[in-house]
C-alpha cells in the first residue's frame, strides 16, 4: 500500500529534478574567445514562441573580454534582416533596453563591431561588466523571401560567474 502512494510521489520529484538540472544547465557561462548561439524556427515565425535561441539568457563569464557573439540560424529558408539606414528596421540584432545603472557600461560600448551574412551574425562583446549585469536585445529575422518574422527577446548577462 505504501508503495503505490509513494511512487506518483517518487515520479513527481524526478521530473521536477531533471526541470531543474535543464535550466541549471543553461546558465553555464560562456568561458571561450567565441561564443555561440543557434537560433531555429519551429513553427510559423509571425509567433515570438516558435523562434528558439539555444539559450534565452546567455552568461559570459567574468573576466572573459572581447568575446566574439556569433548566432547562426539553422533552419533552411530564413535569414537575417539586413539593417536599412534612416529606416524603422533594425538588422540582425538590436539591444532594446535602457541602459543598466552604473557602474555597468552602456550596451553600445560593450557590443561592438557587428557583421553578418544570410544565415549568421556576430559582434564583439567587451564584456566589462565586473558584476552580473543583463543586456537585453531583439533577434530580428525574416524569410528568404523577406516577410518579416515575429521579433524574439533573449538577454546577454556580461560579468557572469
Amino acid at each position: 500500500m505504501a508503495r503505490r502512494i509513494l511512487a506518483p510521489f517518487v515520479v513527481t520529484l524526478a521530473l521536477i529534478g531533471c526541470g531543474q538540472q535543464q535550466s541549471t544547465q543553461a546558465q553555464v557561462p560562456c568561458d571561450t574567445p567565441v561564443c555561440t548561439m543557434a537560433v531555429k524556427i519551429t513553427g510559423d515565425c509571425s509567433d515570438p514562441d516558435h523562434i528558439v535561441v539555444d539559450k534565452a539568457e546567455h552568461w559570459i563569464k567574468k573576466n572573459n573580454h572581447d568575446v566574439r557573439l556569433v548566432w547562426e540560424i539553422k533552419t533552411a529558408g530564413y535569414e537575417w534582416v539586413p539593417a536599412v539606414p534612416d529606416s524603422i528596421t533594425s538588422g540582425g540584432i538590436t539591444f532594446t533596453a535602457p541602459p543598466p545603472p552604473p557602474p555597468a557600461p552602456p550596451a553600445a560600448s560593450e557590443f561592438t563591431k557587428p557583421s553578418s551574412t544570410h544565415t549568421t551574425y556576430e559582434l564583439k562583446d567587451a564584456n566589462s561588466a565586473q558584476v552580473p549585469t543583463p543586456y537585453k536585445y531583439d533577434v530580428h529575422i525574416q524569410t528568404k523571401e523577406g516577410k518579416l518574422c515575429a521579433v524574439k527577446d533573449p538577454v546577454i548577462k556580461n560579468g557572469a560567474s
